[in-house]
């Protein structure tokens, strides 16, 4: 197989972010064949004088070590970086990938929200001469039809559900008792919220905290051994799942397990084996659905493969597309992944009607180019898949807050349902996308079905025309701008690489 494919300059320089170092020394996370070969890697690591595992993945032939520059095979002379020996001898390794941190987006409260005039492209010289060729207009693109701070109201749950078609008297109807749904994120509260009517608290027994170095769990510690710090993970199982006594806070599936992994610490970063160990939680733990609210602009190779893996398994991940619209633009990882379900966020408008639904003005896009996130090609194309409440919602106790990272669990909890009457990932896949509501705002390369419709998918129910046929002129033209924006900045990465 040769030198590991992953193990290259353009993944590992020397000047990878401080936080991928361990003990002094840079992270990796290595990918092998099979069990014998982790028994051959594991002699191998014992020979070199730095290596040390943090981590041990084997569920998805992974090791998570740390070893010095020159034990990896990386060697410097008069400024220039030669890799030969250590890790590039062994040919049984896939790949040997940066153990880089990961982060939920950054959320925002009602005051963060912008008014529209407020923000603008970062769009550099060659972006505007490029797009002004290929739209044959000024390039400034009109965000008309994006959700701003005057268009969201302060929403709860419930007014939420009702936006995507889930209100009380339909979940009423769905037992949801047997689905287990997985939350990766900053951890979870064990508030009453997460309790059965008895009393017992509905968080898996292996819900575990694999931030502190001891990987403690809810069986052997109890549910404070994922006690949440920050607050976005709390908020994220709320609405999945919350039995609130008032109706107006329940999630989607008050009755679910919520298989708990804190994989992000409580500042709200993860290492990618951390989130990799809480992906491989879910597939061992039976998890029907997962949401990672989390993201990054940068591929990683042991995460991607996490999620396919997690697929083959028959886990359903909703995934937050990113709150960087108008910096990195593009659908973040691993919500690029082909497994994954990417989500963008909505206003939910103060009509209640479904067709003055907008989409948030700081979601990202697709098309993504798959040159300027190291992805080589494989997120080439990626786009939110679909939308959901995401701007001004209130998950009681837990604050009121916008971002994608909101509309990730409303789909979660979508998908929670439809396992609860018997559907497979694909089923909720095909389900959730064929039957989505279209709606007139919403670009295809910002929602690629639509508007999340939990009822149509539970019944089947089609509509006539498909997200691409309704789009309004202002979608039309945002749809152009981000699939020339994308055309030109992967020519333009794709130029200077090559």
């Amino acid at each position: 197989m040769g030198s590991p494919e992953a193990f290259t300059p353009a993944t590992l320089e020397s000047d990878v972010d401080v936080d991928t170092f361990r003990d002094g020394y840079p992270g990796f996370v290595l990918r092998y064949e099979d069990a014998d070969h982790r028994e051959s890697l594991e002699e191998w690591l014992e020979t070199t004088e730095t290596a040390s595992i943090h981590r041990d993945l084997s569920g998805v032939n992974m090791l998570a070590v740390s070893m010095s520059w020159s034990d990896a095979g990386r060697s410097t002379t008069f400024g220039i970086d030669r890799y030969s020996g250590g890790l590039t001898d062994l040919d049984y390794l896939e790949y040997a990938a940066p153990d880089a941190f990961l982060d939920r987006p950054d959320v925002l409260e009602p005051a963060d929200l912008a008014a529209q005039g407020d923000v603008d492209h970062d769009l550099g010289l060659f972006d505007r001469l490029s797009l002004t060729t290929a739209l044959g207009t000024d390039p400034t693109p009109d965000d008309d039809g994006l959700a701003f701070d005057e268009d969201a109201p302060e929403a709860t749950l419930r007014e939420a559900r009702r936006l995507v078609r889930a209100d009380d008297d339909f979940l009423a109807g769905v037992d949801t008792s047997s689905v287990t749904v997985a939350v990766i994120d900053t951890g979870a509260d064990d508030r009453a919220l997460f309790e059965d009517a008895d009393g017992t608290n509905r968080f898996h027994p292996e819900s575990t905290d694999f931030t502190g170095g001891e990987d403690e769990t809810v069986d052997a510690n109890g549910p404070r051994a994922v006690a949440d710090g920050d607050g976005h993970g709390s908020w994220v199982a709320a609405a999945i799942a919350s039995n609130h006594d008032d109706p107006a806070y329940q999630g989607f599936a008050p009755d679910a397990e919520i298989l708990v992994a804190k994989s992000l610490a409580d500042d709200g970063s993860g290492s990618v084996a951390d989130i990799v160990a809480g992906v491989e939680l879910a597939v061992d733990a039976g998890a029907d659905v997962a949401c990672l609210s989390l993201g990054s602009p940068q591929w990683s190779e042991p995460l991607a493969d996490a999620l396919a893996d997690a697929w083959d398994a028959g886990v359903f991940p909703a995934v937050a597309v990113g709150n960087d619209r108008y910096a990195t633009t593009f659908v973040a990882h691993p919500s690029s992944v082909d497994e994954a379900v990417g989500v963008n966020a909505t206003n939910v408008p103060e009509s209640g009607d479904r067709d003055d639904t907008q989409i948030a003005y700081f979601g990202n896009v697709g098309p993504a180019p798959g040159t300027q996130d190291l992805s080589e090609g494989a997120s080439e194309g990626a786009r939110p898949q679909l939308a959901a409440p995401g701007m001004n919602v209130t998950a009681d106790p837990f604050g009121t807050l916008s971002g994608t990272s909101m509309a990730a669990p409303m789909v979660t909890g979508a998908a929670a349902v439809l396992a609860g009457v018997g559907h497979d990932n694909e089923t909720i896949l095909e389900r959730l996308t064929k039957y989505a509501y279209p709606v007139p705002n919403f670009g295809t390369t910002e929602a690629e079905h639509g508007l999340l419709d939990v009822q149509a998918a539970l019944e089947g129910t089609d509509y006539e025309d498909d997200q691409e046929a309704v789009r309004d002129d202002d979608a039309k033209a945002r749809d152009a701008f981000n699939e020339a924006l994308a055309a030109t900045r992967g020519r333009t990465i794709a130029g200077f690489l090559g």
